[in-house]
């Protein structure tokens, strides 16, 4: 309980937006686990002006000097660093050694950073090799579970990377959000080597951190056209998705990178180039050319008038048409005169059915003779 109430009460997270890669729970833990050696920083003395400013100048005669008067070489500054860490931070190789042979250990500050963290992160490599012919582990964490891989490659220092990886570092070491030095050094093009040297010795370009981010969903979400092109060529998924359901596509295309998505479509998606028109080909025509003296545009005129003229004529036909299907019909005296007059005459045809059928026996039963006689003329 102590050691967590120490944590929590020195080392409150960050929450401002240009500290967002690093506030994270993975350092809120590992700030825990370094909460005892804060207390252990408590017990240390603390370290002279005179010794600091040794350390930062990296003036080996102060150092001796102040060590002979009996000064702690495992003194620390307010931050908890001893000399060792800050002369591996300024980059002094000779003062480096100088402490080393005096009994400097490799401790942790209050964020848990051992010197060779803070030599790789300024990209001091000829301190880093001290530290690491000194016995310093390559691999060591800070409180967010960072090695010293990861802030080389955060800084872009290349050369301190392929030291790192030449001595056996862990190219894919992850840190406490799940991310490798690779994650870190796709996020800038400025960094394009140390991302190119990182490939090159094999580092796996499709690890997801915590939240399903690859490298290339942070080259594309920082909008790094050179390093997204890059992972692209080395075989990186443009589809895959993070733990939002997004490919890189969508956040490049969310932020309004519009150069990076074209780029990304062309190189991802590689649609089918159409050939372009040979000029020589294309017919060029001519306004002013006249046709039978009359001008190409007065024909074209009159063309379009003509069949406007047949357009709207049809379309006037069609619509009265239909407009007057839909009219009621209006019935006035006469058409109920006529239809009384053909009701009568129906009725009496249907009266004399009868009748007309015995006219037509009766007809039926003429001799012939007799019907040829009443076409025969008659003589006077």
């Amino acid at each position: 309980i102590f050691i967590l109430g120490q944590a929590a009460e020195t080392f409150p997270l960050r929450t401002d937006s240009s500290m967002r890669n690093f506030a994270t729970l993975s350092e809120a833990a590992g700030l825990c686990a370094y909460a005892a050696v804060r207390s252990v920083h408590a017990a240390d003395p603390s370290c002279s002006s005179a010794m600091l400013a040794a350390a930062r100048l990296g003036d080996v005669r102060q150092l001796q000097l102040s060590l002979q008067l009996g000064e702690s070489v495992l003194c620390v500054d307010p931050l908890g660093e001893t000399p060792l860490h800050v002369v591996a931070e300024n980059g002094h190789d000779q003062a480096a050694l100088a402490l080393l042979a005096a009994g400097a250990t490799f401790g942790f500050d209050q964020l848990g950073r051992a010197p060779l963290h803070l030599a790789c992160s300024a990209g001091h490599g000829s301190v880093a090799n001290l530290l690491l012919d000194a016995r310093s582990y390559i691999d060591v964490r800070d409180a967010a579970e960072r090695a010293p891989l990861h802030h080389a490659a955060r800084q872009g220092h290349t050369s301190v990377v392929r030291l790192l990886l030449d001595r056996g570092a862990t190219i894919d070491a992850l840190d406490g959000d799940g991310r490798s030095a690779l994650h870190h050094s796709s996020r800038l093009d400025k960094l394009l080597n140390t991302t190119e040297l990182l490939m090159t010795r094999g580092s796996n370009i499709e690890v997801a951190d915590l939240a399903g981010f690859r490298p290339l969903h942070f080259a594309c979400n920082e909008n790094q056209l050179a390093t997204s092109m890059r992972l692209l060529e080395a075989g990186a998924d443009p589809w895959a998705f993070d733990k939002s359901g997004w490919n890189p596509f969508i956040h490049a295309a969310a932020m309004g990178y519009t150069s990076l998505v074209d780029a990304l479509v062309a190189n991802a998606v590689k649609p089918a180039l159409q050939p372009l028109a040979d000029p020589s080909m294309i017919i060029h025509q001519d306004p002013s050319t006249a046709v039978s003296g009359i001008p190409a545009w007065t024909i074209a005129v009159l063309l379009f008038v003509l069949s406007s003229v047949c357009v709207c004529c049809i379309g006037r036909v069609l619509i009265r048409r239909f407009a007057n299907l839909k009219k009621k019909h209006d019935i006035d005296d006469v058409d109920q005169a006529t239809e009384h007059f053909l009701d009568e005459v129906f009725g009496y045809m249907a009266q004399s059915k009868a009748e007309q059928e015995k006219l037509m026996q009766v007809w039926e039963t003429m001799p012939a003779d007799a019907i040829g006689d009443l076409h025969r003329v008659k003589g006077h």
